[in-house]
Protein backbone atom coordinates (compact mmCIF):
# COMPACT_ATOMS: atom_id res chain seq x y z
CA UNK A 1 0.00 0.00 0.00
CA UNK A 2 2.71 2.50 1.10
CA UNK A 3 6.49 2.16 1.25
CA UNK A 4 8.73 4.19 3.55
CA UNK A 5 11.09 6.38 1.49
CA UNK A 6 12.73 8.66 4.01
CA UNK A 7 12.96 9.38 7.72
CA UNK A 8 13.74 12.90 8.93
CA UNK A 9 14.21 14.41 12.37
CA UNK A 10 11.20 16.70 12.84
CA UNK A 11 9.35 18.06 15.84
CA UNK A 12 7.04 20.21 13.65
CA UNK A 13 6.27 20.08 9.96
CA UNK A 14 4.14 21.99 7.45
CA UNK A 15 3.47 21.13 3.80
CA UNK A 16 2.81 24.08 1.52
CA UNK A 17 3.25 24.82 -2.20
CA UNK A 18 5.27 21.68 -3.02
CA UNK A 19 7.64 22.29 -0.12
CA UNK A 20 8.13 20.54 3.20
CA UNK A 21 9.03 22.87 6.09
CA UNK A 22 10.55 21.31 9.20
CA UNK A 23 11.70 22.33 12.67
CA UNK A 24 13.80 19.67 14.35
CA UNK A 25 13.02 20.96 17.85
CA UNK A 26 11.81 24.06 19.72
CA UNK A 27 14.93 26.08 18.90
CA UNK A 28 15.87 25.02 15.40
CA UNK A 29 16.84 26.23 11.96
CA UNK A 30 14.00 26.10 9.46
CA UNK A 31 14.68 23.27 6.99
CA UNK A 32 13.00 23.36 3.60
CA UNK A 33 12.74 20.22 1.43
CA UNK A 34 11.46 19.67 -2.09
CA UNK A 35 8.28 17.64 -1.57
CA UNK A 36 8.90 15.46 -4.64
CA UNK A 37 12.61 14.62 -4.33
CA UNK A 38 13.06 15.14 -0.57
CA UNK A 39 16.25 17.09 -1.34
CA UNK A 40 17.14 19.80 1.15
CA UNK A 41 16.58 23.19 -0.53
CA UNK A 42 17.47 25.54 2.31
CA UNK A 43 18.49 25.78 5.95
CA UNK A 44 17.43 29.11 7.40
CA UNK A 45 18.16 30.79 10.73
CA UNK A 46 18.73 28.99 13.99
CA UNK A 47 16.00 29.81 16.51
CA UNK A 48 12.59 29.05 15.08
CA UNK A 49 10.24 27.23 17.44
CA UNK A 50 6.83 26.47 18.88
CA UNK A 51 5.15 25.28 15.69
CA UNK A 52 4.76 26.01 11.97
CA UNK A 53 1.79 27.71 10.29
CA UNK A 54 1.04 28.54 6.64
CA UNK A 55 -0.36 32.08 6.27
CA UNK A 56 -0.91 33.38 2.72
CA UNK A 57 2.55 33.32 1.09
CA UNK A 58 4.38 32.86 4.39
CA UNK A 59 5.27 30.01 6.72
CA UNK A 60 5.80 31.31 10.25
CA UNK A 61 6.65 29.87 13.63
CA UNK A 62 4.79 30.44 16.91
CA UNK A 63 6.50 33.83 17.32
CA UNK A 64 5.40 34.96 13.83
CA UNK A 65 8.88 34.82 12.34
CA UNK A 66 9.07 33.09 8.99
CA UNK A 67 9.91 32.93 5.31
CA UNK A 68 8.31 33.74 1.99
CA UNK A 69 7.22 30.38 0.58
CA UNK A 70 8.09 31.24 -3.04
CA UNK A 71 11.44 33.03 -2.61
CA UNK A 72 12.48 31.45 0.73
CA UNK A 73 13.68 34.88 1.80
CA UNK A 74 13.53 35.38 5.54
CA UNK A 75 10.78 37.68 6.75
CA UNK A 76 11.15 39.43 10.12
CA UNK A 77 8.24 38.95 12.46
CA UNK A 78 5.44 40.87 10.73
CA UNK A 79 4.07 41.71 14.16
CA UNK A 80 6.96 43.29 15.97
CA UNK A 81 5.80 43.16 19.57
CA UNK A 82 7.14 41.27 22.56
CA UNK A 83 5.24 38.50 24.31
CA UNK A 84 3.09 37.73 21.26
CA UNK A 85 2.17 34.32 19.90
CA UNK A 86 0.28 32.88 16.94
CA UNK A 87 -3.19 31.66 17.94
CA UNK A 88 -5.42 30.94 14.93
CA UNK A 89 -6.21 32.34 11.47
CA UNK A 90 -8.73 32.26 8.64
CA UNK A 91 -8.12 33.53 5.09
CA UNK A 92 -8.50 37.21 6.05
CA UNK A 93 -7.39 37.62 9.64
CA UNK A 94 -4.92 36.23 12.13
CA UNK A 95 -5.53 36.27 15.87
CA UNK A 96 -2.46 36.91 17.98
CA UNK A 97 -2.13 36.40 21.71
CA UNK A 98 -0.49 39.34 23.48
CA UNK A 99 0.48 38.66 27.10
CA UNK A 100 0.04 41.76 29.24
CA UNK A 101 1.28 40.00 32.36
CA UNK A 102 2.07 36.38 33.13
CA UNK A 103 -1.60 35.81 33.96
CA UNK A 104 -3.52 38.09 31.60
CA UNK A 105 -3.62 38.57 27.85
CA UNK A 106 -5.53 40.26 25.07
CA UNK A 107 -6.21 39.14 21.54
CA UNK A 108 -5.13 41.25 18.57
CA UNK A 109 -7.10 40.79 15.35
CA UNK A 110 -4.76 41.51 12.42
CA UNK A 111 -5.59 41.82 8.71
CA UNK A 112 -3.55 39.45 6.57
CA UNK A 113 -3.40 41.76 3.53
CA UNK A 114 -1.57 44.59 5.35
CA UNK A 115 -0.84 43.17 8.83
CA UNK A 116 -2.61 46.06 10.56
CA UNK A 117 -4.48 45.64 13.84
CA UNK A 118 -8.22 46.07 13.32
CA UNK A 119 -9.32 45.22 16.83
CA UNK A 120 -8.15 44.34 20.31
CA UNK A 121 -10.35 42.23 22.56
CA UNK A 122 -10.06 40.60 25.95
CA UNK A 123 -9.32 36.91 26.03
CA UNK A 124 -12.29 34.72 25.14
CA UNK A 125 -14.04 32.34 27.50
CA UNK A 126 -12.32 29.01 26.86
CA UNK A 127 -9.89 28.04 24.13
CA UNK A 128 -10.57 29.12 20.54
CA UNK A 129 -11.22 25.90 18.60
CA UNK A 130 -12.41 27.31 15.25
CA UNK A 131 -12.22 30.62 13.36
CA UNK A 132 -14.66 30.49 10.46
CA UNK A 133 -14.55 32.43 7.19
CA UNK A 134 -17.50 34.50 8.46
CA UNK A 135 -15.33 35.45 11.46
CA UNK A 136 -17.23 33.37 14.00
CA UNK A 137 -15.14 32.18 16.92
CA UNK A 138 -16.08 28.83 18.44
CA UNK A 139 -14.51 28.36 21.85
CA UNK A 140 -14.79 25.77 24.59
CA UNK A 141 -13.83 24.74 28.05
CA UNK A 142 -14.29 21.14 29.17
CA UNK A 143 -17.95 21.85 29.97
CA UNK A 144 -19.07 24.87 27.92
CA UNK A 145 -19.24 25.75 24.24
CA UNK A 146 -19.23 29.45 23.25
CA UNK A 147 -19.93 31.30 20.00
CA UNK A 148 -18.55 34.79 19.39
CA UNK A 149 -20.19 36.71 16.53
CA UNK A 150 -18.13 39.71 15.35
CA UNK A 151 -15.95 39.00 18.39
CA UNK A 152 -18.88 39.46 20.77
CA UNK A 153 -20.34 36.56 22.75
CA UNK A 154 -23.61 35.44 21.12
CA UNK A 155 -24.41 32.28 23.08
CA UNK A 156 -22.96 29.71 25.44
CA UNK A 157 -24.09 26.19 26.28
CA UNK A 158 -23.20 23.82 29.11
CA UNK A 159 -22.84 20.31 27.64
CA UNK A 160 -21.66 18.50 30.76
CA UNK A 161 -25.09 17.26 31.91
CA UNK A 162 -26.38 16.71 28.37
CA UNK A 163 -23.52 14.30 27.66
CA UNK A 164 -23.44 12.56 31.03
CA UNK A 165 -22.87 8.80 30.83
CA UNK A 166 -22.55 5.72 33.03
CA UNK A 167 -19.15 4.06 33.49
CA UNK A 168 -18.70 0.28 33.55
CA UNK A 169 -18.76 0.30 37.36
CA UNK A 170 -22.07 2.18 37.50
CA UNK A 171 -20.70 5.62 38.37
CA UNK A 172 -22.15 8.65 36.59
CA UNK A 173 -19.64 10.85 34.76
CA UNK A 174 -20.29 14.31 33.36
CA UNK A 175 -19.38 14.86 29.73
CA UNK A 176 -16.19 16.69 28.77
CA UNK A 177 -15.62 18.32 25.39
CA UNK A 178 -12.77 16.65 23.53
CA UNK A 179 -12.92 18.07 19.99
CA UNK A 180 -14.94 20.59 17.97
CA UNK A 181 -15.32 20.56 14.17
CA UNK A 182 -16.98 22.95 11.70
CA UNK A 183 -19.66 21.34 9.51
CA UNK A 184 -21.83 23.42 7.17
CA UNK A 185 -23.78 25.90 9.32
CA UNK A 186 -23.12 23.96 12.50
CA UNK A 187 -20.43 22.49 14.72
CA UNK A 188 -19.81 18.84 15.54
CA UNK A 189 -18.83 18.36 19.17
CA UNK A 190 -17.17 15.18 20.43
CA UNK A 191 -17.27 14.31 24.14
CA UNK A 192 -16.21 11.04 25.76
CA UNK A 193 -19.34 9.19 24.67
CA UNK A 194 -21.40 11.58 22.52
CA UNK A 195 -21.37 13.32 19.16
CA UNK A 196 -23.56 16.43 18.98
CA UNK A 197 -24.44 18.70 16.08
CA UNK A 198 -25.17 22.27 17.18
CA UNK A 199 -26.57 25.14 15.10
CA UNK A 200 -23.98 27.90 14.89
CA UNK A 201 -26.37 30.83 14.97
CA UNK A 202 -28.81 29.70 17.65
CA UNK A 203 -26.87 27.22 19.76
CA UNK A 204 -29.74 24.74 19.37
CA UNK A 205 -28.82 21.05 19.44
CA UNK A 206 -29.74 19.45 16.10
CA UNK A 207 -29.02 15.95 17.39
CA UNK A 208 -27.22 14.11 20.16
CA UNK A 209 -25.82 10.67 19.38
CA UNK A 210 -24.56 8.46 22.19
CA UNK A 211 -21.71 6.22 21.06
CA UNK A 212 -21.26 2.56 22.08
CA UNK A 213 -17.65 3.28 23.08
CA UNK A 214 -15.44 6.33 23.58
CA UNK A 215 -13.45 8.21 20.93
CA UNK A 216 -10.69 10.80 21.29
CA UNK A 217 -11.00 12.44 17.85
CA UNK A 218 -12.71 12.17 14.48
CA UNK A 219 -11.59 12.31 10.88
CA UNK A 220 -14.38 14.05 8.95
CA UNK A 221 -14.71 13.84 5.16
CA UNK A 222 -17.92 15.08 3.56
CA UNK A 223 -20.88 13.99 5.69
CA UNK A 224 -19.06 11.05 7.31
CA UNK A 225 -16.90 10.90 10.43
CA UNK A 226 -14.46 8.09 11.13
CA UNK A 227 -12.99 7.22 14.48
CA UNK A 228 -10.83 4.51 15.96
CA UNK A 229 -9.73 4.34 19.55
CA UNK A 230 -8.75 1.42 21.71
CA UNK A 231 -10.28 -1.69 20.11
CA UNK A 232 -13.14 0.06 18.30
CA UNK A 233 -13.69 1.45 14.82
CA UNK A 234 -16.75 3.58 13.99
CA UNK A 235 -18.29 5.38 11.05
CA UNK A 236 -20.93 8.05 11.68
CA UNK A 237 -23.27 9.95 9.36
CA UNK A 238 -22.83 13.45 10.80
CA UNK A 239 -25.59 14.93 8.64
CA UNK A 240 -28.25 12.71 10.22
CA UNK A 241 -26.54 11.73 13.46
CA UNK A 242 -26.58 7.98 12.80
CA UNK A 243 -24.01 5.35 13.69
CA UNK A 244 -23.23 3.42 10.51
CA UNK A 245 -20.49 1.04 11.66
CA UNK A 246 -19.19 -0.19 15.00
CA UNK A 247 -16.53 -2.88 14.77
CA UNK A 248 -14.31 -4.31 17.50
CA UNK A 249 -10.73 -5.00 16.38
CA UNK A 250 -8.43 -6.37 19.07
CA UNK A 251 -5.39 -7.65 17.17
CA UNK A 252 -3.03 -6.86 14.32
CA UNK A 253 -0.78 -9.20 12.36
CA UNK A 254 2.72 -7.93 11.62
CA UNK A 255 5.25 -10.13 9.76
CA UNK A 256 3.18 -13.22 10.44
CA UNK A 257 2.83 -12.67 14.19
CA UNK A 258 -0.37 -11.59 15.91
CA UNK A 259 -0.23 -8.75 18.45
CA UNK A 260 -2.76 -7.14 20.75
CA UNK A 261 -3.27 -3.69 19.18
CA UNK A 262 -4.69 -0.42 20.53
CA UNK A 263 -5.73 2.20 17.95
CA UNK A 264 -5.76 6.02 17.91
CA UNK A 265 -5.24 9.13 15.67
CA UNK A 266 -7.55 8.32 12.70
CA UNK A 267 -7.11 9.93 9.27
CA UNK A 268 -9.44 9.00 6.39
CA UNK A 269 -7.86 8.87 2.92
CA UNK A 270 -9.13 7.33 -0.33
CA UNK A 271 -11.37 4.71 1.26
CA UNK A 272 -9.08 3.77 4.15
CA UNK A 273 -8.79 4.92 7.75
CA UNK A 274 -5.11 5.29 8.56
CA UNK A 275 -4.25 5.40 12.26
CA UNK A 276 -1.62 4.86 14.89
CA UNK A 277 -1.37 1.50 16.65
CA UNK A 278 0.25 0.55 19.93
CA UNK A 279 1.32 -3.10 19.77
CA UNK A 280 1.89 -5.24 22.81
CA UNK A 281 5.50 -5.00 23.90
CA UNK A 282 5.56 -1.19 23.66
CA UNK A 283 6.00 -0.82 19.90
CA UNK A 284 4.09 1.59 17.69
CA UNK A 285 2.99 1.25 14.09
CA UNK A 286 1.03 2.98 11.34
CA UNK A 287 -1.89 0.98 9.97
CA UNK A 288 -4.89 1.21 7.63
CA UNK A 289 -8.43 -0.16 7.88
CA UNK A 290 -10.78 -0.61 4.95
CA UNK A 291 -13.43 2.02 5.75
CA UNK A 292 -16.25 -0.18 4.43
CA UNK A 293 -15.39 -3.46 6.13
CA UNK A 294 -13.21 -2.44 9.06
CA UNK A 295 -10.67 -5.05 7.96
CA UNK A 296 -7.01 -4.23 8.63
CA UNK A 297 -5.34 -3.98 5.23
CA UNK A 298 -1.83 -2.73 6.00
CA UNK A 299 0.57 -2.13 8.88
CA UNK A 300 4.15 -0.90 9.18
CA UNK A 301 6.26 -0.74 12.33
CA UNK A 302 7.61 2.68 13.37
CA UNK A 303 9.41 2.22 16.69
CA UNK A 304 8.85 3.05 20.35
CA UNK A 305 7.07 6.42 20.00
CA UNK A 306 3.37 6.99 19.38
CA UNK A 307 1.92 8.47 16.19
CA UNK A 308 1.06 12.15 16.59
CA UNK A 309 0.06 13.38 13.12
CA UNK A 310 -0.79 11.87 9.74
CA UNK A 311 -0.96 14.00 6.56
CA UNK A 312 -1.27 13.21 2.86
CA UNK A 313 0.07 15.12 -0.14
CA UNK A 314 -0.41 13.75 -3.65
CA UNK A 315 0.91 10.16 -3.51
CA UNK A 316 2.79 10.63 -0.24
CA UNK A 317 1.95 10.09 3.41
CA UNK A 318 3.70 11.92 6.26
CA UNK A 319 3.65 10.44 9.75
CA UNK A 320 5.19 12.20 12.76
CA UNK A 321 5.75 10.56 16.12
CA UNK A 322 6.23 11.78 19.69
CA UNK A 323 9.95 11.07 19.50
CA UNK A 324 10.58 13.79 16.91
CA UNK A 325 10.74 11.67 13.75
CA UNK A 326 8.90 12.22 10.47
CA UNK A 327 8.31 9.12 8.34
CA UNK A 328 7.70 9.79 4.64
CA UNK A 329 5.88 7.13 2.64
CA UNK A 330 5.06 6.83 -1.04
CA UNK A 331 2.05 5.01 -2.41
CA UNK A 332 2.93 1.80 -4.19
CA UNK A 333 1.97 1.61 -7.87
Amino acid sequence: MFTERKRIKAHYFEIYKDKLFILEDDCSPLYVYDIHTFHLIAKLGDNYGGGLYAINDLVVDEHLKGVNVDTLSKVPSFYNCSNTYYYIANSKYIIIRKFITDFSLELHIVRLDNYQIVRKIKDTSGTIRLFTESNDLICSTEDFLFLYKNFTLLWQKDLSKLTQYTEWDGTEEEGKIREVYHYKDSVIVLTQMFILRIDLQTGDIIYSLQLPAGLMELSIVGDKAYGCYGYHYMEVDIEKGKLLKFIRIENAVYQGKEYNAIMDSPKFHEGYVFHGVRLEGGYYAISALDAQTGKRMWIDLLGTYMVEKIEFYENKMFVSDSGGSLYIYEKEE
